[in-house]
């Protein structure tokens, strides 16, 4: 009996792939694997499939749970299919769910302007609120969710124009690599070596939103 068959007896765990290990990898920050072949992909982006996103706190995340989402027939239909993964992360965002590991299903685009293209209005036809690059290590906000908008405008102090939005969704850059041009809702004010306040930039002036960024595993 080889060790990918030994994942299945008496689980009902259909996969080449110790669940085990996708709890490991959660726990530590997050995972993305081909739940067909035991691969982790190397290039490309990862667009979340809408209506399959689960959270378990992580005191109940363990190989079971991992089992059950795995074996949901929508899941394992989409699993199955190509160009589909696994993907987790770890989050404690949700006030409302505290720590926990998330599992979702998300498809690959390839890390080409044609496929950056695709992914961007993937996540745009999803709800998505980011994108993650493979290339690049990155996270890319998606800017054509108005929560997304609203939270650099928050944040940032940023608005994004709706005819940036436009051009987002037709932007064959790498992922990653897009810089919206926005305007500032309010001063930017640094502080110099003195220690007196200088502003470097007015309401409505131009500048560049930041929309990609890194994870940060603890």
């Amino acid at each position: 009996m080889s060790r990918s068959d030994a994942f299945r007896v008496g689980s009902g765990w259909g996969f080449p792939v110790d669940p085990q290990s996708v709890v490991e990898n959660t726990m530590a920050g997050g995972y993305t694997v081909d739940l067909k072949t035991g691969q982790v992909p190397t290039t490309g982006t990862m667009v979340s499939i809408p209506g399959h996103e689960k959270a378990v706190p992580v005191e109940q995340l363990n190989k079971q749970s991992v089992i059950e989402y795995g074996e949901t027939p929508e899941n394992k239909a989409l699993l199955k299919s190509p160009e589909m993964f696994l993907g987790t992360w770890r989050s404690d965002e949700d006030k409302s769910v505290g720590d926990a590991g998330y599992l979702d299903v998300s498809k690959n685009y390839p890390d080409t302007p044609e496929g950056s293209k695709a992914a961007r209005r993937a996540a745009m036809e999803g709800a998505q609120w980011g994108l993650w690059n493979i290339d690049r290590g990155v996270t890319e906000s998606n800017i054509s969710h108005p929560g997304v908008r609203e939270n650099i405008k928050e944040s940032q102090k940023i608005e994004i124009p709706e005819s940036e939005v436009q051009g987002y969704l037709e932007s064959d850059q790498p992922v990653g690599r897009h810089l919206p041009l926005g305007f500032r809702t309010e001063s930017d004010v640094i502080r110099t070596r003195s220690g007196r306040k200088k502003t470097v930039a007015g309401p409505g002036q131009m500048t560049w939103a930041e929309i990609a960024s890194k994870p940060n595993y603890d």
